[in-house]
């Protein structure tokens, strides 16, 4: 995402969760810098400008062209400015569903968005330099992504089904869906991704 697109979590995901999890997952696995666009790490997707709060000129009053969607404030708290102006004040544009996606209410939540990407950060960070180094695709059944880059292996499931791994992922170090009953990831549930710790 940055301030020029929609956001990620609107245009790759739908605004759906297992999807924006497992987005998130696979930028972080992926060598080279991760960036982040401020929002991302809660699942904060476009929010509907009314033509009338346009700011965007180069749209010429379109809001599929417009920019502004994603241009919006953070939202930090679920009060009607979601933190970003002082009560009473209004932002040059909305804040949109604050109530949804918000740093407060996801902060101490360990199922949240922001404590699921801060795990991803921890993994990265724990494989850095070397480890990320690389990328190798691995063969993988159709909507699966699986590939190698440096110490982890990487199986993404971009289905709404539940698909079988011909070659297991290896020991999960973190999934998108959440706690594993597996320690390691030999099948995907619908809209699953693994790091796990190559062989």
């Amino acid at each position: 995402s940055n301030h020029d697109v929609g956001r990620f979590a609107s245009r790759w995901c739908g605004g759906d969760d297992a999807r924006i999890r497992l987005a998130l997952l696979v930028l972080a696995a992926l060598p080279g810098t991760l960036v982040l666009y401020y929002g991302d790490e809660i699942g904060m997707t476009d929010v509907t400008v009314p033509p009338e709060l346009a700011r965007d000129l180069l749209a010429g009053g379109s809001p599929q062209l417009g920019r502004d969607r994603a241009r919006t404030p953070m939202q930090w708290d679920d009060s009607p400015t979601g933190g970003f102006t002082a009560p009473g004040v209004r932002s040059w544009l909305p804040t949109g569903d604050v109530a949804a996606h918000n740093v407060a209410a996801q902060r101490l939540d360990p199922g949240s968005v922001l404590s699921y990407c801060r795990e991803l950060l921890r993994v990265r960070r724990a494989h850095a330099g070397q480890e990320l180094a690389g990328y190798e695709p691995l063969p993988a059944p159709d909507g699966v992504w699986q590939f190698i880059a440096g110490g982890l292996t990487v199986a993404a499931n971009f289905t709404g089904q539940q698909v079988r791994l011909d070659t297991p992922a290896g020991e999960v170090l973190v999934s998108s869906a959440g706690t594993r009953q597996e320690a390691e990831a030999a099948t995907l549930r619908p809209w699953e991704g693994v790091i796990a710790a190559s062989g």
